[in-house]
């Protein structure tokens, strides 16, 4: 199935992407345009990781003061080895108008010669003492956040007026939380993410965890790396899910982040088992088939085909046609009833409940596929789910549907808006994920929304 997966997305079986992700792009010290004041790095990995993170940068930085006109190819070569990376696709999001992004581009293709465009020039004067600092996972995705760091995050956030930069490289999306807890937000403006989902989410549940009270509200901003890039999609008003990411998609957003543009966006919640404290999360819950998929897709790491490895599990896991119970209650966004905080342990007649059988169901707080000021929804989400059908090619058809709408008037799916959910298992079935990673068997969950929204920046 892995094999057949790959064959069937028509680019053979990837094994030479597979073979460049472990080969180095030489970086050009053309895009770390200045000696900042205050650039400095820290890793978790170890010390050995922090000091070749540090050299790497402070080489790249301070052998630009001394660069001179003439070196357009190299640096060309450069960033276009970031994009045959495989990170970004070529073109333009259809519709979008992204005219400072073209700008922004172009100076980077010729950055010797060529000022700044005045679309990142003029920011410099408001962004004078902002406090930055970059989580970066250079594992996210194909491998090529650092690269992207340095020929694009840099010398934007640099020449945009934001020289106070501190640079954490992250050991593993399992160790972006502690590292998170461990950080003075005092001492700081705003958090950028260059990785993905993972990343993001990571980020967030430290905040979770951290002193600070109100720590979820910080300022947090995504450069996409990663496999899926799903929450860069939603809040950028992709037409699809399944959309890519493109390398004008990333400086647009990047853009936004110097203006520093924000939107405040309703954090779900989720209480497991008897836990007191609720985790927050960002990208949706999946249960039932898809979750025994991202179970099965995690042994697939090893392969390095990305989402392939998640298209061969959910193949697999689809051609068993199995069913799932669940008792599943909900609160319905019509209702007047105010979630509580906490698990309930009695339910009021305006919950809703039933047991199923379904093929698939999730929550998804957010809406996929709209316009980017409509996918926010206000502290309620979708339960999404798929039931009475025998048809693997409807479940395949169904789950790939690129937006929301496309699940409306569907016999054999159906969508719930929902203010708080609970969820118990009937049975041995008790694998789900969380913002696609698997998470610990369990007896009930709780699902509502925090008092506080997020800001996201950029």
């Amino acid at each position: 199935l892995v094999f057949a997966a790959c064959l069937s997305s028509g680019k053979g079986l990837g094994l030479r992407t597979h073979l460049n992700r472990q080969r180095t792009v030489l970086v050009s010290p053309r895009f770390a345009p200045q000696q900042p004041s205050s650039l400095s790095t820290s890793s978790s990995t170890s010390t050995s990781s922090s000091t070749s993170l540090s050299t790497s940068l402070s080489t790249s930085l301070s052998t630009s003061l001394s660069l001179r006109r003439g070196a357009h190819s190299s640096s060309s070569r450069c960033l276009r080895g970031v994009r045959a990376h495989g990170i970004f696709a070529e073109g333009t999001s259809k519709g979008a108008v992204m005219s400072d992004a073209k700008a922004l581009k172009s100076w980077l293709d010729n950055k010797d010669d060529r000022e700044p465009p005045v679309c990142l020039s003029s920011l410099r004067g408001r962004n004078d003492g902002r406090r930055v600092i970059v989580i970066i996972n250079p594992t996210s995705g194909s491998r090529s956040g650092m690269d992207v760091l340095r020929q694009m995050v840099l010398p934007i956030l640099q020449y945009g007026g934001i020289d106070n930069i501190t640079v954490m490289e992250t050991s593993s999306r399992f160790s972006v939380p502690k590292q998170i807890t461990e950080i003075n937000l005092d001492g700081l403006d705003d958090i950028l993410v260059v990785g993905g989902d993972g990343t993001l989410c990571g980020v967030f549940l430290g905040l979770g965890e951290h002193e600070r009270e109100d720590a979820l509200t910080f300022p947090v901003g995504l450069v996409p790396c990663g496999s899926h890039n799903h929450m860069f999609k939603v809040m950028s008003g992709f037409p699809s899910v399944h959309s890519k990411v493109r390398e004008l998609d990333v400086l647009e957003a990047l853009l936004r982040f110097v203006k520093g543009d924000t939107t405040k966006v309703s954090v779900p919640l989720v209480q497991a088992n008897n836990n007191k404290k609720p985790t927050p999360f960002l990208c949706g819950l999946s249960f039932a088939l898809l979750a025994a998929a991202f179970k099965t897709s995690e042994g697939l790491r090893w392969t390095g085909f990305r989402k392939r490895r998640y298209y061969a599990a959910i193949l697999y896991q689809i051609s068993r046609m199995k069913d799932y119970r669940y008792v599943v209650r909900y609160l319905p966004v019509t209702s007047s009833e105010e979630p509580p905080r906490e698990q309930p342990k009695t339910f009021s007649d305006e919950w809703v409940t039933e047991t199923g059988p379904y093929k698939w169901f999730g929550f998804s707080p957010n809406s996929f596929g709209v316009p980017r000021q409509d996918a926010i929804n206000e502290n309620w989400g979708y339960l999404m789910i798929i039931e009475n059908t025998r048809s693997p090619l409807t479940i395949i058809q169904t789950i790939l549907k690129p937006s929301l709408k496309d699940w409306e008037n569907k016999k054999y799916a159906r969508l719930e808006k929902v203010k708080a959910l609970m969820i118990q298992p009937l049975g041995s079935d008790k694998d789900w994920n969380m913002d696609g990673e698997k998470m610990p068997d369990f007896e009930k969950l709780y699902v509502t929304f925090a008092r506080k929204k997020a800001t996201f920046i950029g």
